[in-house]
């Protein structure tokens, strides 16, 4: 292997360790964030969200369970970044 090349894989290796270091610290951070008992949860819930809610069997249902989740993120605590 040629001297080019290995500085090149080195460069290489050193960069993916770099991104693979901010993205703990970044999590790390968020993480500082939320209060304890909490967690971070989307917006919009998610199919597998919506498919662990009590079983239906009226399918215009998962629209009442959409919208029941949204109803209990706007009534979350103040002070916790609401889009």
């Amino acid at each position: 292997m040629k001297a080019r090349e290995v500085y090149e894989r080195l460069r290489a290796e050193a960069a993916e360790a770099e991104v693979v270091r901010l993205r703990e610290a970044t999590i790390n951070a968020i993480a500082l964030l939320i209060p304890p008992g909490h967690v971070v949860v989307p917006v919009e819930p998610t199919r597998e969200m919506l498919n662990a809610a009590p079983a239906r069997e009226d399918p215009g249902e998962e629209s009442m369970y959409a919208t029941i989740y949204r109803a209990m993120l706007a009534a979350r605590p103040a002070g916790e970044g609401k889009p």
